[in-house]
């Protein structure tokens, strides 16, 4: 067998090249230089002669052929091209995947897919912020805040007693501080309230708050000169047999902490599970959903054109939906856990009542009821739920049909966008003809909203009987320092259906400056004719950590309420009225005149 020149593989018989190296073979390379033939020599069976000097039979001359350059295995190529299609399909699936799933799912499915995603409240509203801050405040164990409020009046013409007393108040600066520390542990609280002139920094007027130990304490400095000191126990006992209230006061604080992180929880996380499984339970008894496409939904003057999805649950298979639905909530751990705590906050007026076991057995009657009477529980339920191009959903109706008392509840909850333009609407309506209904429209900015909204209830046969509506701008929740503050202006007025009384007007006007809210409350009243004006301005600061100190030692001297000397001693201080007739001439007021007892001297 032929070797390769080369590389010295063995080459198969009449091989043109070697199979591991590719070298062609010599036999390869004869066969090459037989083919081609000078024209100079005779082919066999040409009529024509060869050339003059040719040898006719003689072989051609042989040259050695030039070897090409081996080949590159060039691996990488497809690995390349492969990396490069997958790159395209994730990119393609990552900003089209949603809609290239949803050509595969049923119109059933999609509802689902929506159902399951939608919410009371839509997410870029403003109550959805609300509910947001909400939760964040009760995140928090330790807050602490301090505010300075101040009033103003405006009135054409008011009765001299009513103007000098509003003119005094509008005359002083109250100053509140608060700090509570609400882990679930070692809970500590501290409040002060202070009374100064308005537009002076010191203080005619305080009383502090605070506890320490197993006592409450209250001091009044610029009065007494010892804090009175209470007993909690004594403070349990004497609430007690005064009015039948069985209160703890430790117990009271320490329930207090672990519902607040209850409730941050709850609302945070435990709220959104339930409704997940109740969902999933509707969706469960639910038939087949219905897609209706390209209808215009107006929500006050904005308008949509949305899809819509219809379900029914059947009459006959809501009390078994009904019956699943109790369950779960009976059996919810975060539900029950959370009435405990609220239980065992102390505040009953029996020892023996548990509100954990009265929920339990409210819903234990409820089950009997459906099992027993599921006749009286046929129900039909109708789901309207309207969803966007992307299958969002926009909102939705219940209704809810008792086909045997020919009673209807319907329940709607909508949000449609056009533009920059935003409308929303929640309406409750009652088999009896009581409706009521939140409409808003407004447009959006930078989380801000601007815009109005009315809030109307009515009853068939009555009439209107609320009618509140007002006006939001650049209204919203700005956060400073991980403290949520309201800004901008937010009115609201209410009138008299009736016609009886006159309207009422409130407004509220918020900024932030310097890590601080800034901010009026006023209310205008138009009483017979005399426009009054009544305004309170306020500014509130969020405590940092470094001042969440707390004042929690007992003094060295006090005063204990619970010593009935100690107690009669106080009553008989004559210096307690000196002082604080003092303190009130300080802040410009005077009590005689403020009381109405000068005219009464006049009179004699």
């Amino acid at each position: 067998m032929d070797k390769c020149k080369r590389c010295g593989a063995d080459l198969p018989e009449n091989a043109k090249f070697c199979t591991s190296c590719g070298e062609k073979t010599e036999t390869d390379i004869l066969n090459a230089s037989a083919q081609n033939v000078p024209h100079t020599q005779n082919i066999q069976g040409s009529p024509y002669p060869p050339y003059a000097g040719a040898m006719p039979n003689g072989p051609a001359p042989v040259y050695a052929a030039q070897q090409p350059p081996p080949k590159k295995k060039r691996w990488w190529i497809p690995v390349v091209i492969i990396v490069v299609v997958l790159a395209i399909l994730a990119g393609v699936w990552l900003v089209f995947g949603n809609s290239i799933k949803m050509l595969f799912l049923s119109d059933n499915q999609k509802w689902q897919k929506a159902e399951k995603a939608a919410g009371l409240i839509p997410e870029d509203s403003l109550l959805y912020e609300i509910k947001a801050a909400s939760g964040d405040i009760l995140n928090k164990s330790k807050v602490g805040y301090e505010t300075d409020i101040s009033f103003d009046i405006k009135a054409d013409a008011l009765p001299d007693d009513v103007a000098g007393i509003l003119t005094t108040l509008s005359g002083v600066r109250l100053n509140v501080l608060t700090k509570t520390d609400l882990n679930e542990t070692e809970p500590h609280f501290y409040t002060k309230i202070a009374l100064a002139k308005r537009g002076e920094s010191s203080e005619a007027l305080s009383a502090e708050i605070y506890d320490a130990g197993d006592y409450l304490l209250f001091a009044l400095p610029e009065i007494l000169s010892k804090p009175l000191a209470v007993n909690k126990d004594f403070l349990s006992e004497s609430l007690d047999d005064s009015s039948g209230l069985s209160i703890t006061i430790d117990d009271t604080f320490n329930s207090m902490g672990e519902m607040r992180s209850s409730l941050g929880t709850f609302f945070d996380e435990d709220l959104d599970q339930i409704v997940e499984e109740i969902k999933e339970v509707f969706i469960k008894y639910a038939d087949e959903a219905e897609l209706v496409k390209g209808e215009e939904l107006t929500v006050g003057s904005v308008s949509q054109k949305l899809d819509y999805y219809t379900v029914t649950v059947s009459a006959e298979k809501t009390p078994a939906m009904m019956k699943e639905i109790l369950l779960l909530l009976r059996d919810n751990k975060a539900v029950n856990a959370l009435i405990s705590e609220l239980s065992a906050m102390g505040i009953s007026p029996d020892d023996t009542f548990d509100p954990t076991q009265e929920y339990a057995d409210a819903i234990n009657e409820a089950i009997s009821d459906l099992e027993d009477y599921p006749e009286d529980f046929k129900i039909e339920i109708q789901r309207k739920l309207y969803v966007d191009k992307k299958n969002k959903a926009q909102g939705g109706e219940f209704i809810l049909k008792n086909l045997e008392l020919d009673e209807t509840i319907i329940l709607t909850s909508l949000h449609v966008i056009d533009g920059g333009k935003h409308a929303q609407k929640l309406k409750l309506a009652d088999p009896y003809g009581r409706t009521v209904e939140y409409l808003s429209e407004y447009t959006l900015s930078n989380k801000l909203y601007t815009g109005s909204y009315t809030i109307t209830s009515s009853e068939v046969g009555y009439g209107m009987a609320l009618d509140l509506s007002g006006s939001f701008s650049d209204f919203g929740l700005k956060k400073v320092d991980n403290v949520l503050y309201p800004v901008g202006s937010l009115s609201l007025t209410y009138e008299d259906p009736s016609g009886y009384t006159d309207p009422i007007s409130l407004k509220y006007e918020g900024k932030v400056e310097g890590g601080k809210l800034t901010a009026s409350l006023s209310i205008d009243i138009d009483a017979d004719g005399s426009p009054i004006t009544l305004a309170l301005n306020f500014s509130l600061r969020s405590l940092p950590d470094s001042e969440l100190k707390f004042k929690n030692e007992m003094p060295a001297d006090y005063i204990d309420l619970s010593d009935e000397d100690a107690l009669m001693g106080l009553m008989m201080d004559e210096s307690i009225m000196t002082n604080l007739m003092s303190a009130l001439e300080d802040l410009g007021i005077d009590l005689n005149s403020l009381m109405g007892f000068d005219d009464f001297d006049d009179d004699f």
